[in-house]
């Protein structure tokens, strides 16, 4: 999955995260109905951290690239409000439930705790699409960034020339079909940079 699908991928559940809220909204009053709601709320803040690791592992040769990197950070915060709000929620779900008529006195005068945090997920959701909408076009404007970027390869200090596996790696990197024409290749002094693309110079990539 690439980064367009993996944002378009997060757009999707986070749209059926909203539908989750209006439903657990609907199931509030209910004291059987509600906890089960909040359970699929939850569930799709995993989905959604799953998604986000995946990619993070396959992109991470790319994530210096600060655009890039600024995408991941919003999810991820977003994430961390959704789940914070979701415990609180649940608590509050568990302090209502069994109280009947007092509970409906008692949010009469200060308002059902319940149904704030109800709002608060939806807020932060509706945050996190208005962030995309105002980047036109996001999914483009990262694959962009992503594709532009050069890669980082390390390369630990050795003596001689660097071994076959190292130049393998970045020929790779040159050969994909996403791949890059140039490699970004740095470090210190010494540690053998000239001596790798010498290397794979000598043998370029096919494409």
């Amino acid at each position: 999955m690439d980064v367009v699908q993996t944002i378009a991928s997060a757009a999707q559940l986070v749209s059926a995260m909203l539908s989750a809220v209006g439903a657990l909204e609907q199931a509030a009053a209910d004291a059987a109905e509600a906890p089960r709601r909040l359970q699929v709320l939850e569930d799709f803040v995993s989905d959604l951290e799953v998604l986000v690791q995946q990619a993070k592992q396959k992109h991470a040769h790319k994530m210096h690239g600060p655009q890039l990197e600024r995408q991941f950070e919003s999810l991820s915060r977003l994430m961390d409000q959704l789940r914070a709000n979701i415990i609180k929620a649940r608590r509050a779900l568990k302090k209502g439930k069994g109280k009947g008529l007092a509970r409906v006195v008692w949010s009469s005068v200060v308002g059902d705790p319940l149904m704030k945090y109800i709002q608060l997920i939806r807020d932060d959701l509706n945050w996190w699409l208005e962030l995309q909408r105002l980047t036109d076009n996001v999914g483009n404007a990262i694959a962009s960034t992503a594709k532009g970027t050069p890669s980082l390869v390390r390369v630990k200090s050795e003596q001689g020339y660097p071994v076959s596996e190292k130049c393998d790696y970045v020929r790779d990197i040159l050969e994909r079909d996403d791949g890059h024409r140039v490699v970004l290749i740095v470090g210190l002094s010494g540690i053998g940079k000239s001596c790798l693309a010498q290397q794979i110079a000598s043998q370029p990539p096919g494409r």
